[in-house]
C-alpha cells in the first residue's frame, strides 16, 4: 500500500506488530542536476540553471530515545548523517544507520537510512539538506519515501521551498506502543541550528566540510 502525504501536517499511523514490520527504511532521491530553465525565471536563476556542478543532497536525522529503552544502554539524543562522519549502526545503540553519502546523485537509490529497532526511538527527525550545487530544492525534484517492511510506502516531495531554503525538515516518526506515525513536516530553514531551535532537540552545532 502507497500513502503520498500531500502537505505539511500530513500522516498516517501503522501498527507495527500488526503488520509484522521490524524495520523502517527512509530513502532519498533527486536530479543530478538542477531543473529549472529559462522560462519565467530571473537573471539569478537562470544564472544558477547553467552551472555544471551536480547537486549533493544530504539525508539525515535527529533523533530521540525512548526513556524506557534506557534497559539497551542508549543515548538519549544523537545525529545521523554524512557530514561529521555519523552514519550510526545496524548493530547497536541507537541501531540507526545510513547506508552511504551519494555526493553527486548519481546512485539509482540515492541515499538510504534505516531505523532497525523502531521500538526503542520516542521521535526521529528526517531532514535533508543541500550540501553542495544549489541555492534551494525547488529544482531538484527530491522525494522521500519511507518504506515499512515491504507492507506500506509513504511517499512526500521537497519541492516547496523558500528562495535559498537550503534545510528541509521532511518528516516526523514518532513511536507509541505498537504505533509508528509518520508525519509531513515539509519545514524549510537555513541550517541545522535553526531547525533544532523549532523542534527542541538541544544539540551544539559547528561547522563542518566534508
Amino acid at each position: 500500500m502507497v500513502i503520498q502525504l500531500e502537505k505539511t501536517g500530513d500522516s498516517c499511523r501503522i501498527n507495527l506488530s500488526k503488520e509484522k514490520i521490524q524495520q523502517i527504511h527512509v530513502n532519498l532521491n533527486w536530479n543530478t542536476h538542477s531543473s529549472v530553465t529559462s522560462k519565467g525565471r530571473n537573471w539569478l536563476e537562470k544564472w544558477i540553471a547553467a552551472q555544471p556542478e551536480s547537486a549533493d543532497l544530504d539525508l539525515g536525522c535527529m533523533y530521540e530515545l525512548n526513556p524506557k529503552a534506557g534497559q539497551f544502554g542508549l543515548n538519549e539524543k544523537g545525529v545521523i548523517q554524512a557530514l561529521g562522519n555519523s552514519f550510526g549502526s545496524k548493530t547497536s545503540p541507537p541501531f540507526v544507520f545510513l547506508d552511504k553519502d551519494d555526493r553527486s546523485g548519481a546512485s539509482a537509490d540515492g541515499e538510504n537510512l534505516y531505523l532497525l529497532r523502531p521500538e526503542v526511538i520516542r521521535r526521529v527527525l528526517i531532514y535533508a539538506f543541500v550540501y553542495e550545487g544549489g541555492q534551494d530544492f525547488r529544482h531538484f525534484g527530491a522525494s522521500l519515501s519511507i518504506s515499512l517492511g515491504g507492507v506500506e510506502q509513504v511517499n512526500l516531495l521537497l519541492d516547496n521551498s523558500q528562495s535559498g531554503s537550503t534545510f528541509c525538515a521532511a518528516a516526523m516518526i514518532t513511536y507509541s506502543g505498537d504505533q509508528v506515525e509518520i508525519c509531513k513536516e515539509a519545514r524549510y530553514f537555513s541550517g541545522h541550528s535553526d531547525c533544532d531551535r523549532y523542534y527542541g532537540f538541544g544539540f551544539q552545532w559547528t561547522a563542518g566540510r566534508k
